[in-house]
């Protein structure tokens, strides 16, 4: 539920109207917050601006277990927006977009004795694009931007001056150029590539408690190719090649970094591959289709791996492969005689080989789950106010690889259900997991010393029940 308001300057008799307009908007955050955005926008003849503000706090007002490790956690975000394009002669617009967003966390142990931690993570970007139509049939894009991380972290120690220490921080740059040919009413072609350099930081505590530091520089160029052809009755067919590089995981290379005595050979990167993408989108009166096909040859991926005698972190693993088929579907079935009733469902089907860092065998790449399903059907009750549904979640096995051990968790397939009763400034909404399955069995293989031994020590079994009930009011401010 959001409350908004929105104010401008009247236009008097023979006066024109105005060219600003302030927008106010509050609505409820994650757990007991609260969140308000602010934007002023400015409209004149070629250019328009806009300034948005945004202020976001989530206070935990739940209290832990006094007894359990679970910290007490808060959080804050602030952001701060510009947006300006002016629009010139022959369909050129040139944009500018600045903006900054700091996050605050706060933790604090259920054990007092021990202090708790501040993290701050300070997002400060800056984009400026071109485009262009030289020809009638030909679109130009040109542009670049910049991006700087920094995520501070504050031990809030009990008997000292608190400590702050940075954790990790990137600066990432990059400068892209694109065509667009229209060739026909029905096929388009686009050609494209991206400059991308980044480097990046990290200073910590080692594994053994002491101060310990890490950086990493990378740059590459990433090309794109597509072509899309317009089909009849609102469908498209879209055939791409692309170098995709990842974003550098932060958690995943402070892992790294925080390891000590790390072999040289030990190296880590983003993800990199190179991908072919078949893509079908369709639209019949209202029901929507779309699917993908997705053959990729993996660069660069990250997964557990040996970086010293006995010792693991995330590394780079070079090669390999990867397949992935996207299905999505909503239809309305008021065509079969089942009015207000509509069926959305998605599925996902993945395959991948690379070399496991450990026993140099092909397998899956790790947490990967080989099939995804989800269907929901869902009735509007106009007359009664209300609406109800039911919702199906099938697959979502997978395996975690370490040294010295193999996780397999079994995912049942479930499906639960809801109420809404929303009569007008509040809704009800009564929410049932696990009517039917939805527990995860999960196996865990131990092994004496590293997998490549082959020398099993235990098996240990876990089951978690998937049942929840919850209970949500939602009432407009």
């Amino acid at each position: 539920m959001t409350t908004a308001l929105s104010l401008a300057p009247a236009a008097t008799a023979g006066a024109p109207a105005s060219p600003y307009q302030f927008d106010v908007a509050v609505a409820p955050g994650d757990g007991a917050g609260l969140k308000a955005n602010a934007d002023l926008n400015a409209q004149f003849t070629t250019l328009q601006t806009s300034l948005q503000l945004g202020l976001e706090a989530n206070p935990n007002l739940v209290r832990s277990d006094p007894l359990a490790l679970a910290p007490q956690a808060s959080a804050s975000r602030e952001t701060l927006g510009l947006n300006a394009a002016w629009v010139g002669p022959g369909a050129a617009r040139l944009d500018l977009q600045v903006g900054e967003k700091l996050d605050q966390a706060w933790a604090t142990p259920a054990f007092l004795a021990s202090g708790g931690h501040q993290v701050d993570t300070d997002d400060l970007t800056a984009r400026l694009d071109l485009s262009l139509t030289p020809l009638k049939a030909v679109d130009l894009t040109v542009g670049g931007g910049a991006e700087q991380r920094n995520i501070l972290d504050t031990a809030l120690a009990q008997a000292a001056a608190p400590e702050s220490q940075r954790l990790f921080a990137t600066a990432t740059q990059d400068a892209h150029a694109g065509l667009k040919w229209r060739l026909t009413s029905w096929l388009s072609l686009n050609a494209g590539g991206k400059l991308e350099m980044a480097d990046a930081q990290w200073r910590g505590p080692s594994t053994s408690g002491g101060a310990t530091a890490a950086g990493l520089t990378y740059a590459f160029i990433e090309p794109s190719v597509d072509g899309a052809v317009t089909l009849p009755g609102k469908g498209q067919l879209d055939l791409s090649l692309t170098r995709a590089v990842s974003p550098i995981d932060a958690g995943a290379f402070a892992t790294f970094a925080a390891t000590e005595d790390r072999a040289a050979s030990a190296r880590f990167g983003p993800n990199r591959e190179w991908r072919y993408r078949l893509s079908f989108d369709q639209k019949l009166a209202a029901m929507k289709l779309s699917a993908a096909v997705t053959q990729a040859r993996i660069e660069s991926a990250t997964e557990l791996g040996p970086v010293g005698a006995d010792t693991q972190a995330p590394v780079a693993v070079t090669g390999g492969e990867r397949q992935q088929v996207d299905l999505d579907l909503s239809a309305p079935l008021a065509a079969i005689g089942l009015p207000s009733l509509t069926l959305t469902s998605s599925g996902t089907w993945r395959n991948s080989r690379l070399r496991d860092p450990f026993t140099g065998e092909m397998r899956r790449a790790s947490a990967e789950s080989p099939q995804t399903a989800k269907i929901a059907l869902v009735q509007s009750l106009a007359g009664l106010k209300a609406r109800w549904g039911l919702e199906g979640q099938f697959g979502g096995d997978l395996a975690l690889y370490q040294m010295s051990q193999i996780s397999r968790v079994s995912v049942d397939d479930s499906l639960g259900g809801f109420v809404e009763y929303a009569p007008g400034s509040f809704a009800l909404r009564l929410q049932v997991d696990g009517l039917y399955g939805g527990g995860r069995q999960t196996t865990d293989t131990i092994f004496a010393g590293p997998r490549a031994n082959g020398f099993v020590e235990r098996v240990d079994h876990h089951v978690d029940d998937g049942q929840a009930v919850r209970l949500v009011l939602k009432k407009a401010l």
